[in-house]
């Protein structure tokens, strides 16, 4: 792996080897290479929770 951050790639292998669905961060662009889609905590309440569907 190409990674510039060693705990960012460790963190991307062991989300995807867990089947994870995302990573959260508050940095998702740092996952830019991730196979686990990575969020932000704004991003993934917006996108994941629908309050009052």
């Amino acid at each position: 792996m190409k990674w510039h951050d060693y705990e960012d790639a460790v963190q991307s292998v062991t989300a995807e080897r867990l089947n994870a669905d995302y990573i959260i961060t508050r940095n998702a662009k740092d996952y830019q290479n991730s196979k686990v889609k990575a969020l932000t905590p704004e991003e993934y309440f917006a996108d994941v929770f629908t309050f009052g569907k």
